[in-house]
């Protein structure tokens, strides 16, 4: 009996050594372990952080590189003018931004505006340079037709003979070209170096005059009495050869001059009336008309006045007096030094 009940204990101790074995080896097992006493959630329950990770600023732009003020994926330093939507994280969306497109396109502005401020233009090509101010004008529509006859000491009326006739009105900022029969302004700059025109103006007594001018540019005037003067426009005398200019003039200038004589044309106007009240201002004299056909022409030395039909009376402002000059004979009002 004795020995039952030993073997029995025996084997009651050995159940309850191998339960406390199977608990311990349950409650070990990772699957069935619990959270720690007041534990947080885990400190890496979001999606990883690649802000300052180089090798993930974002998933492969399939249109190419990013380029700033583009609409990619990149992180800050990528975003320039982008959607605005990027974080730390640099994922800046996938939606391109509204201004995203913006820099790219604004670089076709300057490129526009060259045909509106555009280079050296010449007569008939479109455009030109207005010889006054020594800057490029635009072309715009022709002059109108005129209305009535030329005003005194207002107006004058004009049609063009042959070639271009390009007129620039007072206070205008554009050119307009001459193709019909037009009214001109008093106070108007002429290009007619690649043209001629008929012009005229009216007199005192109600009667008109003409003169056909050309092959080169004047600004009109008329005063109460009928004289209508032209005073020619244009050219360039920095590069005349001079003592007085030499030495303030740049090396550049002072090369050109002296390539060019002190004969050089720097510019003309051809002129032809029928005893008309007509004169020419050239840059050392003036030459009054007295029906005929007359050049006046700046040169470096002086101001030439060639008559090739009736008398002109010219006057030379350096030596205070008046020559006339007769068909076939020239007169050279010669520079101020």
């Amino acid at each position: 009996m004795v020995r039952h009940r030993v073997v029995v204990g025996g084997v009651v101790a050995a159940l309850a050594v191998a339960a406390c074995v199977t608990a311990l080896s349950w409650a070990a097992r990772p699957d069935r372990a619990g959270p720690p006493p007041h534990a947080g959630p885990p400190a890496h329950a979001g999606p990883p952080d690649h802000a300052n990770a180089p090798d993930h600023a974002g998933p492969p732009d399939p249109a190419g590189p990013k380029q700033n003020g583009g609409s990619g994926h990149g992180g800050a330093s990528e975003q320039a003018g982008g959607s605005g939507q990027g974080g730390a994280s640099g994922q800046a969306g996938s939606a391109p931004g509204p201004s995203g497109t913006a820099p790219a396109q604004s670089g076709s502005a300057p490129g526009q505006s060259g045909p509106s401020s555009g280079g050296g233009p010449v007569a008939g090509s479109g455009s030109q340079a207005d010889a006054g101010a020594g800057t490029a004008l635009p072309v715009g529509d022709p002059l109108p037709e005129a209305e009535g006859p030329p005003v005194l000491a207002e107006a004058a009326v004009a049609r063009p003979e042959r070639g271009t006739v390009l007129v620039r009105l007072p206070g205008s900022g554009q050119l307009a070209p001459l193709q019909t029969l037009s009214e001109i302004p008093v106070g108007s700059l002429v290009d007619a170096r690649k043209g001629r025109l008929v012009l005229r103006t009216a007199l005192p007594d109600g009667g008109e005059q003409t003169i056909v001018v050309g092959d080169g540019q004047f600004t009109l005037r008329q005063g109460r009495d009928g004289m209508t003067s032209l005073l020619l426009q244009g050219g360039d005398f920095s590069t005349c050869p001079s003592a007085g200019r030499a030495s303030a003039a740049p090396r550049a200038s002072a090369a050109r001059a002296k390539k060019r004589g002190k004969r050089s044309e720097v510019r003309r106007l051809f002129t032809k009336d029928d005893s008309g009240k007509f004169r020419t201002h050239g840059a050392n004299s003036v030459a009054t008309v007295r029906g005929t056909e007359w050049l006046t022409i700046d040169r470096c030395d002086g101001t030439l006045t060639v008559v090739r039909d009736g008398r002109v009376a010219v006057r030379d402002e350096r030596r205070d007096r008046t020559v006339v000059v007769r068909a076939g004979e020239r007169y050279l009002a010669r520079a101020t030094s």
